[in-house]
């Protein structure tokens, strides 16, 4: 069999590598196998950090919707409401990914409603109930992390030892959460985080 030299090929896949390492602190930049561990390190953290951005500015986007509701003497929940009534089969935030325009119109040609803030997966008549306040508008972000893992049934210690933090810190999450959504049992908090969609 004839031999197989492949030196170009991989001259540039670690001149790749190295290129992308550039700027980093002393070894990182200048070794090959330091720099490739930290390269897909920060490949892997750059995935995470896209789709956190994304649920930021789509909360965001939420919020700023919210607040001119609340200009014009009404609610989030209401205007939702209100374009249903109206017709309105599908709504999108600006900033949602080109699949879920996909997805969107999937689902009104089948005859569905689609709402990128998921509010369609609940009924009119709770999203017309003034007392009714979303938990997203409530907890912030760390919150939202702790209620689905505690809705999925985790104690405090298997949370503190998922998310990395001390088990009096879980507990306080835990506390705070209960608080803020006005409750004081875990059904009712199972049952608040199928209705807003978090499980």
């Amino acid at each position: 069999m004839p031999r197989v030299k492949r030196g170009t090929k991989r001259r540039a896949k670690r001149k790749k590598i190295l290129d992308r390492a550039s700027g980093y602190f002393l070894t990182k930049s200048k070794l090959y196998r330091a720099a490739k561990e930290a390269v897909e390190r920060g490949l892997k953290f750059a995935y995470s950090g896209r789709k956190q951005r994304k649920r930021q500015f789509r909360s965001l986007w939420i919020v700023r919707i919210a607040a001119a509701c609340k200009l014009n003497g009404t609610s989030y929940s209401r205007f939702i409401s209100g374009l249903k009534k109206a017709g309105v089969a599908a709504y999108l935030v600006k900033n949602e990914a080109p699949r879920m325009l996909v997805t969107a119109i999937e689902r009104v040609l089948a005859g569905e409603l689609f709402f990128a803030s998921g509010s369609a997966s609940r009924s009119v008549k709770e999203i017309e109930a003034p007392e009714y306040v979303p938990a997203p508008f409530l907890l912030t972000h760390r919150e939202l992390e702790v209620m689905r893992l505690l809705a999925q049934g985790r104690s405090n210690k298997e949370l503190a030892a998922t998310r990395d933090m001390s088990v009096r810190t879980a507990e306080s999450h835990h506390a705070s959460i209960l608080a803020k959504l006005g409750i004081d049992s875990p059904g009712e908090l199972v049952r608040i985080a199928i209705r807003d969609g978090l499980i």
